[in-house]
């Protein structure tokens, strides 16, 4: 089953990106140890893109 979110901004909630990576976790798509971390996937370059609209 496929879950599908279209954001409004161009931000990148960092606390959404967590919980996808324990659910990769759970999902044993990462090694439960797996030192992953929001900022090894995710930088916040465009976060601002958009908002002069």
């Amino acid at each position: 089953m496929a879950n599908h979110y279209y954001a409004r901004t161009s931000a990148i909630d960092d606390a959404g990106i967590e919980i996808w990576l324990q659910g990769a976790k759970d999902a044993g798509a990462l090694e439960p140890g797996a030192k992953v971390r929001v900022s090894d996937i995710v930088n916040h370059q465009f976060d601002e893109a958009g908002k002069e609209r």
